[in-house]
């Protein structure tokens, strides 16, 4: 299958997310506990009901970095759905009414999103076209490419006529029919 994510960049921020839920939970559970001593004499000494207010907003602003980070993995999660979309792509356009149909959203909302997840860095091997007909166009293949599996242009020996071709798989001629097999460039 081919690679459109850009793993590095995901790992990235799933280590970002992962330690910011961190964090907001220890901050929560530290000043739940701030919260408890003032009911509860810890050592024998009770913290002043006057501090509550202060563990209270402070447990609460702990929630943001939990917030941040699970937002942070729901952008990977649907980075994901999205390169599988890509990958599974057949002509190297991935059209709005391709990515409506199995996104399941209108495509109002559909490039919006892409064109963040594309800012930050998540995809490669590919770019998003905004203009006219929005879409993704999967990138050409060159030989030794570690990045993914692209499309090629193929010369048809039969006709000369030229087709788009996944590369590593048969496909046909769009003019005459014949068989054609998707070479990496060089």
């Amino acid at each position: 299958m081919a690679k459109y994510l850009n793993m590095d960049q995901v790992y990235r921020y799933e280590s970002i997310a992962d330690k910011l839920v961190k964090w907001g939970f220890i901050g929560i559970c530290f000043f739940a506990l701030g919260v408890l001593c003032c009911f509860f004499p810890l050592a024998g000494e009770k913290v002043s009901i006057k501090l509550l207010p202060v563990y209270i907003i402070l447990m609460a602003a702990c929630g943001i970095p939990i917030y941040i980070g699970k937002k942070k993995n729901g952008e990977i999660s649907t980075a994901m759905r999205y390169e599988k979309i890509f990958g599974s792509d057949v002509d190297g356009t991935v059209t709005a009414e391709e990515l409506s149909a199995q996104m399941n959203k209108p495509s109002f909302e559909i490039f919006p999103e892409l064109d963040i997840l594309f800012k930050k860095g998540y995809f490669q091997n590919c770019n998003l076209q905004l203009g006219g007909n929005p879409c993704v166009k999967i990138d050409n293949a060159l030989d030794g490419d570690d990045l993914g599996t692209g499309f090629v242009e193929v010369k048809c020996p039969n006709c000369g006529g030229t087709s788009h071709i996944r590369v590593g798989t048969n496909g046909t001629c769009s003019y005459c029919g014949e068989s054609l097999f998707g070479k990496a460039q060089k």
